[in-house]
């Protein structure tokens, strides 16, 4: 006869606990987005039908394929005779290389000196904090049209004007992050261990500002794009010819409502690019800030 006990102690199938990092489908379907729009860059000579830059004036304003156009031509061509297709593909190129480069740029700016700023304090805290400040005050917009229209629209300008603007965020949070693992026993043993500052900083504090840096850099991701798109949108971004996003939806506001595959299409790509970057960074700080875990 089998007791209550007994069956209470009888083997239960196990079911596995689902994984911290395991990634949902609109997250996962993100970073799809997010790869594509990487390799698309990398292999864009590769991909691309036509030349981005030079058209062919008799084929000016050719309808796209799903609007009663050819296949020659699958998202249309614009008033140049210039292929669609072609210049949004070279358009990600711009929008990973500004992304990769200010992100590098603005990393190691901001993640610099939000470590001094949170392991020093005294002097180097009150300068740095009080520029972030300062930075973080102003129409950070504003302040970039203004520049951009001083120094004039470039590649090197543009990288410059958003890097000025976008490192402020990171090098306040690393300062916080700083300031709470200086405090902790494996620091304060580092030090009675006679490691150096630039050691313990390195070693024993970088490491734990990583998954902040991570989750920041992620959702600036977008923030990076709308900002250069917005730049080169008012004419003081990426110069013409080079395809950028931003340049394509002000080139095709002209005929917006002959042609408005012109603004429609580059203006889709935008959207899904800082949609899928966005998704994926509030993903991952669900994930690695451990305020927000759930019990």
């Amino acid at each position: 006869m089998t007791t209550d006990i007994e069956v209470d102690k009888a083997p239960a199938r196990m079911v596995a606990a689902p994984s911290r990092f395991a990634m949902p489908i609109l997250p996962a379907l993100s970073l799809a987005v997010m790869v594509s729009l990487v390799l698309v860059a990398l292999f864009a000579p590769l991909l691309a039908p036509h030349s981005e830059r030079h058209g062919q004036l008799q084929y000016s304003l050719e309808p796209p394929v799903f609007d009663g156009g050819t296949t020659r031509f699958l998202l249309g061509t614009d008033i140049h005779g210039r292929d669609q297709l072609s210049r949004v593909i070279y358009g990600a190129r711009i929008s990973v290389s500004v992304v990769v480069v200010i992100l590098v740029f603005k990393t190691l700016i901001g993640v610099g000196l939000g470590l001094v700023a949170g392991f020093f304090g005294g002097i180097w805290d009150s300068v740095i904090m009080s520029t972030v400040d300062i930075l973080i005050a102003f129409p950070a917009f504003l302040l970039a049209i203004l520049m951009a229209v001083i120094f004039g629209p470039s590649f090197f300008n543009v990288i410059l004007i958003i890097t000025l603007f976008i490192w402020p965020p990171t090098a306040r949070q690393v300062r916080v992050e700083v300031l709470a693992l200086k405090q902790q026993d494996f620091v304060t043993l580092a030090r009675c261990a006679g490691s150096p500052n630039t050691r313990i900083m390195m070693k024993h504090i970088l490491p734990g500002v990583i998954p902040t840096v991570l989750v920041i850099t992620t959702l600036q991701v977008g923030t990076v794009i709308l900002f250069e798109a917005a730049l080169s949108f008012l004419g003081v971004g990426i110069p013409p010819p080079a395809p950028s996003w931003g340049g394509m939806v002000s080139e095709g506001r002209a005929q917006l409502t002959s042609a408005p595959w012109l603004s429609i299409v580059p203006g889709f790509a935008i959207f899904v690019t800082v949609l899928a970057t966005n998704t994926l960074g509030d993903w991952l700080r669900d994930r690695l800030d451990p305020r927000l875990q759930t019990l």
